[in-house]
């Protein structure tokens, strides 16, 4: 299982029970699975992603189960009022399949929807803001105030902000003395594109523009 194919092999779901199922009933494989990120999800979809990922898989002719997971890019109580559409992480199983979506894009509802690989996200706790490899998860955070990921206030949560875009703030470029008119969660953040660098350096394969198999054009970063 040391090699891509061998990987590939695992990520299905036949051979993932037969795998485990020789080392006893008690045990289970589990699959990170490839995320493709979607643009322009349309938002009548909230509380009905089960349903979203069936017609997608009916859409584009795909076995159902193809689609394992998915997240909203964007928390949806973060959505502005009035949203559309918004982006959506979706996992499939097979890094085939995923480069098959991100060439190619996918169909929903008769519309053709982009498709990218999601950029190497650092992990940001979105109640202090805190970035990075140290950053906590907000249900465990300490921090004794909530810090606004908009205007870096300390008076109020992210949600109920009400400042323009020329009042934001970012309390962790601030912390480090980097320019910090920006909110937390911008992606041209200097401390975020610190963050996105170190995880890259550290796993190089997050830099690719998809996901690595036999195919020597998958290579490609």
């Amino acid at each position: 299982l040391n090699s891509v194919e061998g990987a590939e092999w695992l990520r299905r779901e036949p051979n993932r029970r037969a795998f485990a199922g020789a080392y006893g009933p008690a045990v289970t494989v589990s699959a990170r699975g490839c995320r493709v990120e979607v643009k322009h999800i349309p938002t009548k979809w909230l509380q009905k992603e089960e349903s979203l990922y069936r017609a997608i898989e009916v859409d584009n002719g795909w076995a159902q189960g193809t689609i394992v997971d998915g997240r909203w890019r964007r928390a949806p109580q973060y959505w502005r009022e009035g949203q559309l559409t918004a982006h959506l992480t979706l996992t499939v199983m097979e890094a085939t399949t995923a480069n098959t979506i991100l060439t190619g894009g996918l169909k929903l509802e008769g519309a053709k929807l982009g498709v990218l690989m999601p950029e190497p996200e650092p992990r940001r706790c979105y109640r202090c803001q805190k970035m990075g490899r140290h950053a906590c998860a907000a249900k465990k955070c300490k921090s004794a105030n909530p810090v606004c990921g908009n205007c870096a206030s300390i008076a109020h949560e992210t949600r109920q902000c009400k400042a323009a875009r020329e009042g934001y703030q970012c309390i962790n470029c601030g912390e480090a003395g980097r320019p910090n008119g920006h909110a937390a969660w911008d992606r041209m953040c200097p401390e975020w594109i610190h963050n996105k660098r170190e995880m890259i350096e550290r796993q190089p394969e997050l830099g690719f523009k998809m996901y690595p198999t036999k195919e020597r054009d998958t290579w490609v970063s």
